[in-house]
């Protein structure tokens, strides 16, 4: 069946709902999808300053594997991001009058360098 839009689908690589943990500078966050091309993930901040349209800075994911039957594994992967767009979240999901929310995507530069994979 096909899924009926008013946009195209832009998207290069198919998206995963899966939560990683990624530090970028001196941020720490969880995504709330991930593709081979990028990630999106929120922030609370009190302005989307650090995280504007076109930043590029190095970023470290962690993902962790704990699928029954199989030992647990995880990879650490790195290399670096591009911001290609950030939303902002309606009332209800600021945190108060100072932090909001924001959710943020980040188109990765180059293909991610395993670093480690630990069992």
């Amino acid at each position: 069946m096909e899924k009926f839009s008013k946009e195209k689908e832009r998207r290069a690589d198919q998206r995963r709902k899966q939560t990683v943990q990624i530090r970028l500078n001196d941020h720490q966050v969880r995504s709330k999808n991930i593709c081979s091309g990028g990630a999106y993930f929120e922030v609370i901040n009190e302005d989307i300053k650090p995280f504007s349209l076109g930043k590029t800075f190095a970023l470290e994911i962690t993902i962790s594997s704990t699928e029954s039957g199989f030992p647990n594994k995880t990879v650490r992967l790195s290399g670096f991001g591009i911001i290609i767009r950030t939303d902002r979240y309606s009332d209800e999901k600021e945190v108060n009058e100072y932090e909001k929310t924001f959710g943020v995507a980040v188109k990765f530069k180059k293909k991610l360098k395993v670093e480690s994979v630990t069992f």
